[in-house]
């Protein structure tokens, strides 16, 4: 097999398991889950579904607790959440759904990848 061919390989591989998994949200799941060998990555997956399906943004504290449970950390005016391993070989660290509030209310939310 040459480079080439190998090159390609390798290529599909990467967009067939790469950035592009996901795992439709689950309120339940979401707050049952716990890391562990067998799933790593379950909140990493569902985060994309949840952030592309709720709109967080404006939603009051209350409403975020209902939804995701209580935050792994509650600190001043920011709730992170563990979502675990990305599936991704580069990132070793896990990340975290991070929650900004302002006055009790969502304004904004990203994910660290610390």
């Amino acid at each position: 097999m040459n480079f080439k061919n190998l090159f390609r390989m390798l290529c599909v591989a990467i967009m067939l398991f790469g950035c592009n998994q996901s795992k439709r949200f689950s309120s339940t799941e979401w707050k049952k889950w716990q890391e562990s060998e067998n799933s790593p990555g379950e909140r990493w997956l569902m985060s994309k579904d949840l952030l592309k399906k709720h709109r967080l943004k404006g939603l009051s504290r209350d409403s975020i607790i209902i939804l995701l449970g209580k935050p792994d950390v509650d600190m001043n005016d920011k709730y992170y959440y563990n979502i675990g391993y990305p599936r991704n070989p580069v990132q070793l660290d896990p990340a975290s759904l991070v929650i900004y509030f302002r006055s009790d209310t969502v304004k904004k939310v990203k994910i660290s990848e610390q």
